[in-house]
């Protein structure tokens, strides 16, 4: 129940951020998509950076 709970939360976050701040520009969908990407661009930027400094 706690886990279906933190999921919703984290949905209603996204939607009011959408709303506030994209909806004018993209659908919701797309603003969801365009997250993905940008967390996939940071992860691979980091671990980018985690080679260089372990070499």
């Amino acid at each position: 129940m706690k886990i279906r709970f933190f999921y919703f939360v984290c949905e209603q976050v996204l939607q009011l951020l959408w709303a506030v701040l994209y909806k004018e520009d993209s659908s919701f969908k797309a603003f969801i998509i365009d997250m993905y990407e940008m967390s996939n661009e940071r992860v691979a930027r980091a671990e980018r950076k985690s080679a260089r400094t372990n070499r």
